[in-house]
């Protein structure tokens, strides 16, 4: 903890990305806990990484509870028992999640077609 506590960081960002994982609440509180005992702040950025890919300062900044949130010890106490992860969590972008999803069900029916076709 000596070498967070005498560098020159001031604060940190802790962004949670992918699918739901258990204990996802314990390490961000943790990560949390350790840097708020060492006197550095903590931003917590909402949903993964879904408004920082939208990032515009002029058009979309990030907006503290719309974006993130400022991770405080109150605001971690408890947290290791909530359910959900507590900052969100993003996989990818939607029109990556559905180009993929249409893409794999059109796999699904071609599939199928062929399967169906065999016994016709």
């Amino acid at each position: 903890m000596s070498e967070v506590s005498s560098s020159c960081i001031r604060r940190v960002g802790i962004l949670f990305a992918g699918g739901p994982a258990p204990g996802a609440n314990a390490v961000i509180s943790s990560a949390a806990l350790a840097f708020l005992k060492a006197d550095i702040e903590v931003v917590g950025f909402l949903h993964g990484y879904s408004k920082l890919q939208d990032f515009d300062e002029e058009k979309s900044p990030l907006l503290e509870g719309d974006a993130y949130e400022m991770l405080t010890f109150s605001s971690i106490i408890g947290a290791r028992n909530r359910r959900g992860i507590m900052i969100g969590t993003a996989r990818q972008s939607r029109k990556a999640d559905s180009v993929s999803r249409r893409s794999r069900r059109s796999r699904q029916i071609r599939t199928a077609q062929k399967d169906v076709s065999r016994f016709a």
